[in-house]
């Protein structure tokens, strides 16, 4: 290929002629048009990727602060910096007009160039810096260049050109900057970044094809609803149409007959008259039509065509609804002569078609909102829910003794019955929600104001007054009553299905409850007891099956990373339910007392544990309130120290607020037996309970432990910040250690080392281990230690 085509084949691929990627061949109406789409593209996201740049370049110079790179860096900025900036503004005020119909080739040339601009700016990244960075930076630096290559590669995607212009410099400065490093690794890397470029490349072309396919087959249908109109322009064969044309001023020039016999006047009388007094005569007070006013008067002021505009105007002191349709005239010499278009009454279609949407979502016997409406407003108030909005309830309502009425007394009168109950119980409802009749003597109820237990019971108890009168059907008293099942959400659930099917579960416990009556929904309502047994009976047989097993986490010395003790934690491993936590069958151990055998197994595995480790590891052990406060607790850490030969100083238990609160002087008694056998005592999830310091300066604590809730949130709110800070500070003017539980990440763990936090315990360090996994973990931190010795 001579250098001319070569060149050509450039001009025109920047240019936006997509041929030059296999595109179809264009008319240049239709290309402008594809241009403007692919513009408009790039528009919607130029103010994410500048946004990304700014901060982007910002990261790199606080990367490359400390180096001797930090003046050419903040150069290199400000260069980047400033010109995004101004681009993000002018995309700004671009997005806030009209989208384009038609772009040049010189839009899309310009928009080609500002791509190559940034992306020399960023290819000039590795090539100054890379080299000289320090690791962290380098990584910086390479994902900032990935990232940058493959935003780029996305915002730009409609435009194939400048997205490939864009990634490909910054591939040749990152390739060129690896290549230079003489490492395979980094020439690896480098060949990486080439297959990645060119994947995006083809990705911005097939996104840019298919884009223009789109925009070919729009043309295509517009085109064919042009011919459409056009014939209804000429040819004014149906009665309820009519045809409108206006002067460049907007007066009416020509009103066909049809036109001047809906709006009651003389054609000649209309001639003069403005678009709106004749097109739109007397727009009701209605919410659309300032909408379709403003719509009417954009397409008019910009000259562009509209199609189907539905506007409601006054005729007769009636409301009624117009379709309007125009386009632009223009003369030869391009000259805009005014508008043109046609019209037709929608009214009898608009009043038919709101007559089915009321069919299908109201009742028509007690004319309230049907089922497909209840659960209409029951997704948007979990909608809501779910944005932050305020807790709703819902409502199952059944008639008590209605078969009986329609069996005895008949349809007609149960029919009537219906019409009664739903009057009643719409007025007992009010403005506090939304009441609908789900099928037969089924309602259902949104409660969406003022939801409470108190307000929701006092609206269910009138609801049960309301329908306890008897109702006179002709000439008969007939009486009914309501049950009710209540679920409030987020209580009870946050999803339709799950609420209906908690409201249904409590209107069933109601009716078995005697009718007449409302119940709340309460979780496991029929099964909760008979789930609680079989869970009891299989945990006492847990023990003597060997179902029960322990599990190993390390605390380490945040000074010297060294392991200082592990916390023994207890599972279930049930041989149908598979493991089950603490959480599940604590609480069931302390009702039934079976946590005191527990509690004294937990306790001798720890310690027969513990003493298989090195002298300087320490094991905890979690004791329960009920545990605590049971009269063998100490005799049973007696009784386990002495069978497994552990030293009571290597033995840590830990209590938690609530435990010492309730029984401080028997609390007291117990922590001073323990610490007379030199065990330690540790207070866990301390901050979260009563957190009183009057006990802290009474008890005998050697150690608290910071709740992993305020770790969780160490890196990111400086309330977790200012309370870890606080803590540690406590603890060390009580002269107790401190340790922090739930570290899962290094901003956490540095954290707390810059607070002085003494210990820490979480997944960051190691999870929960077997007895030989943590001894295998507990060896391979001694081979570190003595390796780095």
């Amino acid at each position: 290929m001579s250098f001319a085509a070569i060149r050509s084949c450039c001009v025109r691929a920047v240019s936006g002629d997509l041929t030059v990627f296999g595109g179809p061949a264009l008319t240049e109406e239709v290309a402008a048009r594809i241009r403007a789409e692919q513009f408009n593209g790039v528009l919607r996201n130029t103010p994410w990727i500048m946004l990304a740049m700014i901060f982007n370049a910002a990261v790199l110079v606080a990367s490359l602060w400390q180096s001797d790179s930090r003046n050419i860096v903040t150069a290199w900025a400000v260069f980047v910096i400033i010109p995004a900036a101004f681009v993000l503004a002018k995309s700004l005020r671009a997005r806030a007009q009209p989208k384009r119909s038609t772009a040049s080739r010189r839009a899309m040339r310009i928009a080609a160039t500002n791509a190559a601009v940034l992306g020399a700016l960023w290819a000039l990244v590795p090539i100054l810096f890379l080299q000289s960075a320090p690791d962290q930076a380098k990584l910086i630096i390479a994902t900032l260049c990935a990232g940058m290559m493959c935003a780029g590669a996305f915002a730009l995607g409609s435009m194939p050109v400048a997205a490939i212009i864009f990634a490909d410099l910054i591939l040749g400065g990152s390739a060129s900057a690896l290549l230079r490093m003489g490492d395979p690794f980094y020439a690896l890397f480098a060949a990486l970044l080439f297959i990645f470029a060119c994947s995006t490349a083809r990705s911005a072309i097939d996104h840019a094809t298919l884009l223009a396919e789109r925009a070919i087959a729009q043309f295509e249908g517009d085109r064919q609803r042009d011919v459409i109109g056009s014939l209804l322009l000429e040819f004014e064969t149906n009665a309820t149409d009519f045809l409108w044309e206006t002067d460049a001023a907007g007066r009416i020039k020509h009103a066909s007959a049809r036109l001047a016999q809906l709006s009651g006047h003389p054609a000649s009388e209309l001639h003069g008259r403005s678009y709106q007094e004749v097109l739109v005569p007397g727009m009701p007070e209605l919410a659309e039509a300032a909408a379709t006013r403003a719509e009417l008067a954009l397409h008019l002021a910009e000259r562009t065509a509209f199609r189907n505009i539905v506007a409601p105007v006054t005729l007769g002191g009636c409301v009624h609804w117009w379709a309007l349709t125009g386009k632009p005239v223009h003369g030869a010499d391009g000259t805009f002569l005014g508008f043109r278009g046609f019209g037709a009454d929608v009214t009898e279609v608009r009043v038919a078609d709101a007559k089915i949407r009321r069919m299908a979502l109201y009742d028509s016997l007690t004319d309230l909102p049907n089922r497909a409406w209840f659960g209409n407003e029951l997704e948007q108030a979990t909608r809501r829910l779910a944005e932050g909005g305020a807790p709703f309830a819902v409502m199952c309502l059944d008639l008590d003794h209605f078969k009986s009425v329609n069996d005895t007394q008949g349809h007609p009168t149960g029919d009537a019955l219906l019409v009664e109950v739903a009057r009643r119980l719409s007025a007992c409802i009010g403005e506090a929600g939304m009441i609908a009749r789900l099928g037969g003597d089924e309602f259902g109820v949104v409660q969406t104001q003022g939801v409470s237990l108190e307000v929701t019971s006092e609206l269910a108890k009138r609801m049960n007054e309301a329908l306890s009168t008897e109702t006179l059907i002709d000439g008969v008293n007939v009486a009914t009553g309501v049950s009710i099942g209540i679920a409030i959400a987020p209580t009870d659930g946050a999803e339709v299905a799950v609420l209906l099917k908690h409201a249904d579960l409590a209107l069933y416990r109601a009716k078995a409850e005697g009718r007449g009556g409302f119940r709340f929904f309460e979780p496991g309502m029929d099964a909760k007891a008979k789930e609680r047994r079989a869970l009891e009976i299989d945990l006492r047989s847990a023990l003597p099956n060997g179902e029960l097993m322990l599990v190993y986490q390390p605390l380490i010395d945040l000074g010297d990373n060294e392991i200082k003790c592990c916390e023994a934690l207890l599972r279930w491993n049930h041989p149908v339910r598979g493991l089950v936590q603490p959480m599940d069958f604590i609480p069931l151990a302390e009702e039934t007392g079976l946590i005191q055998p527990i509690g004294e197994w937990v306790i001798r595995e720890a310690c027969r544990a513990a003493s298989g480790w090195p002298e300087h590891i320490g094991i905890a052990v979690n004791l329960s309130a009920v545990q605590f406060h049971s009269p063998g607790i100490v005799a049973a850490v007696q009784r386990a120290l002495e069978e497994t030969g552990l030293k009571p100083e290597r033995l840590e238990l830990e209590v938690t607020e609530t435990v010492l609160i309730a029984e401080m002087d028997r609390a007291l008694a117990i922590l001073n037996t323990l610490r007379q056998m030199k065990v330690r005592i540790a207070l866990d999830d301390f901050g979260t309970g009563y957190s009183s310091l009057s006990y802290l300066r009474k008890l005998p604590f050697d150690k608290i432990k910071i709740d992993r809730s305020f770790v969780r949130d160490l890196a990111t709110h400086a309330e977790s910040q200012a309370i870890v800070g606080a803590l540690i500070g406590l603890a060390g003017d009580l002269g107790v250690s401190v340790t922090a539980e739930g570290v899962e990440t290094q901003d956490q763990l540095a954290h707390l080392r810059a607070s002085g936090c003494e210990e820490a315990q979480g997944f960051l360090i190691s999870k929960p281990q077997s007895a030989t996994g943590i001894a295998a973990f507990i060896a391979q931190s001694l081979v570190r230690r003595r390796s780095a010795a």
